[in-house]
């Protein structure tokens, strides 16, 4: 009795470790930090009309296998578009119809260039991808913590990507269950080598059974390449009715005892949406007072 009582807390000791030699400083900030979508848009991604000018996002998620990219501009919505479909109900919803009857593994990561390295670098993605399998997949970390050579995982700087790309292939094809993974920004990760690298990771999860990715990323050249034939939509080509709910909203909050109530706000909705060409990030200094009456006299 007290063996194996003994034997179990030895057990759950190792696990634990493993598990703290995944984690790193500031793994979740990217995601935390991404502005919510504003009321009313994106929700076209979920609509299943086939008269659409991308392939559908919808029926995607619920019959087709392989990958869907999410393409834009710098400040398109790109990252705010992947939180939104991560944590709206509509996707595991719709996702529900492709896995069925079992239970769906959701995991993910957003590469920042702006942040630490292990937030735009393969091992980070590895070490968070990992660990969040992990925690959801009992079977995982008890079959990795039963291989010596993942018994000596103190910290993250005792892995190395070779080791993590194993690991993950290991408990990847350990588990029964469907796995959808979101990786947002593949062109924000560091180098050149690094996005080849993530590539090659991302395409050998296409050869295992029952998993499927929403990828988001610029128009690299290397992206182009490889991702060209997937499933996909452009996003500057799809926010217009999106950029007008969020430009009238802040306007109607502003323009109270300013010049702008003088003006026709559909027209400096139409200037201002225009000017944006499908980029969020350009309407916000485009909406203050003196750019506003500038624009107007000038257009």
């Amino acid at each position: 009795m007290h063996f194996q009582a003994a034997q179990n807390a030895a057990t759950q000791e190792a696990q634990r470790r493993f598990l703290a030699s995944l984690k790193f400083d500031q793994a979740n900030l990217r995601r935390n930090d991404i502005t919510d979508a504003h009321k009313e848009t994106f929700k076209w991604i979920f609509a299943d009309s086939t008269e659409k000018p991308y392939d559908s996002f919808a029926t995607w998620l619920q019959a087709e296998d392989g990958i869907y990219w999410i393409s834009g501009k710098a400040g398109s919505g790109k990252s705010t578009l992947m939180k939104f479909i991560l944590e709206h109900s509509d996707t595991i919803k719709l996702l529900s119809h492709w896995s069925a009857p079992q239970e769906l593994l959701l995991l993910w990561f957003f590469f920042w260039n702006s942040g630490t390295p292990l937030q735009r670098n393969l091992k980070g993605l590895l070490c968070s991808l990992l660990r969040q399998l992990c925690l959801k997949h009992q079977h995982t970390i008890d079959l990795l913590t039963k291989d010596s050579k993942f018994l000596d995982k103190d910290t993250i700087s005792d892995w190395s990507i070779s080791e993590l790309s194993t690991a993950f292939s290991q408990c990847s094809q350990g588990v029964s269950q469907p796995v959808l993974i979101l990786i947002d920004g593949l062109d924000e990760i560091e180098g050149l080598n690094s996005l080849a690298g993530l590539i090659n990771f991302v395409n050998g999860l296409l050869h295992l059974k029952r998993v499927k990715l929403c990828v988001s990323g610029r128009r690299e050249a290397i992206l182009e390449a490889e991702l060209a034939l997937s499933r996909q939509l452009r996003l500057q080509d799809l926010t217009a009715s999106d950029i007008r709910y969020y430009v009238t909203d802040f306007l109607r909050a502003i323009a109270k005892g300013s010049q702008m109530e003088k003006m026709d706000p559909e027209t400096i909705t139409d200037i201002i949406c225009l000017k944006a060409e499908g980029v969020f990030l350009v309407c916000t200094p485009l909406i203050t007072h003196n750019t506003i009456v500038r624009i107007c006299l000038l257009s």
